[in-house]
């Protein structure tokens, strides 16, 4: 007999759809690898940090309003170059979107993409001359800057090291590596250093690898929908295990797929993205970059990437991020 003091239960309707949401609980909970934990700084224990950006304050706030407040991302993304931190005065100008954020999020953490090129340019590499000691001023302004954030840092040095529009070279560049990373733990930042490839074969990114003394987690950027299921990532995945260390995805957005297809969206990029998450125990962070690519002459062919203009992708993006395994503010 069922008590006519609980009307919710002589609803066969409701009773459908609250057997049919615990079911989805369930599914959710039991679809993702338990995490390995290799004790790295940063490293949370059995969770993925959940994390989103590029750069710009608002574009952070527009996912966090779409994805809801109990979803609010561990980390906002930023970037930086060496070369902006030459005064203390230019070093907290480069991250000031950063400073306005932790403002509104004081639990908030950075991921910090940190480029040894002008503007992204080649030519105007300069890993050669941080090796050299040529930045250890930017280093230190860099160091002190972010212990004044007072936030946890996860920092790519010289992310997509292995790019060829970067124009690093290996010696060099491993030495830039070491250096930033040597005047990190001098200052006690509370930083992990992260090594940052781009997903090509690994015997092409290894010999930009600094060592495992100077690198706390592995990364790599992923966009296209072939990089969430290529043998390529699975190698690099693979690997990362080998040495100890997490993975963090440092960049990932629906390259040339965007949210606009709705299911066609969803099947040919969020699922494979959450999926590869599901089944790698060693990612432990990701970070999600909702922009409007296409709005840029130079990636005009990339997408439209903000949640906020999809309901329906962003209401089963709300839904995987609700499992478990990711970690929120």
């Amino acid at each position: 007999m069922i008590p006519k003091n609980i009307p919710f239960l002589m609803n066969p309707r409701l009773c459908f759809v609250a057997a049919f949401l615990a079911i989805q609980c369930v599914l959710v909970a039991e679809t993702f690898e338990p995490r390995n934990d290799y004790g790295m700084p940063l490293e949370p224990k059995d969770t993925v940090l959940h994390g989103a950006g590029q750069a710009m304050a608002q574009s952070f706030r527009d996912y966090t309003a779409t994805v809801g407040p109990e979803l609010t991302p561990v980390f906002f993304m930023d970037y930086a170059g060496l070369n902006q931190f030459w005064t203390p005065e230019d070093a907290a100008k480069a991250l000031k979107g950063t400073r306005k954020l932790l403002a509104e999020h004081p639990k908030l953490m950075l991921q910090l993409g940190l480029s040894l090129t002008t503007d992204g340019k080649p030519e105007e590499v300069y890993d050669e001359a941080v090796a050299a000691g040529k930045f250890d001023v930017p280093i230190q302004n860099l160091c002190d800057e972010l212990k004044r954030l007072g936030c946890p840092v996860l920092i790519r040095i010289g992310y997509e090291c292995n790019g060829s529009w970067n124009g690093y070279k290996p010696e060099p560049y491993k030495k830039a590596f070491r250096r930033i990373v040597e005047a990190l733990r001098k200052n006690k930042v509370n930083a992990a250093a992260v090594w940052c490839a781009y997903p090509v074969d690994l015997a092409q990114a290894m010999p930009y690898y600094p060592g495992d003394n100077y690198v706390d987690w592995w990364s790599i950027d992923l966009f296209f929908p072939s990089d969430l299921t290529d043998k390529k990532t699975t190698a690099f995945l693979d690997a990362a295990h080998r040495h100890k260390r997490p993975v963090l995805i440092g960049e990932t957005t629906p390259r040339t797929v965007g949210v606009g297809k709705g299911e066609g969206s969803w099947n040919e990029w969020f699922g494979p993205y959450f999926s590869l998450i599901n089944k790698n125990p060693g990612i432990k962070g990701t970070s999600y970059i909702n922009w409007n690519w296409s709005q840029f002459p130079q990636w005009s062919d990339w997408g439209d990437a903000r949640l906020e203009t999809a309901p329906d992708i962003a209401e089963r993006y709300r839904a995987a991020l609700s499992s478990p395994l990711f970690q929120h503010q």
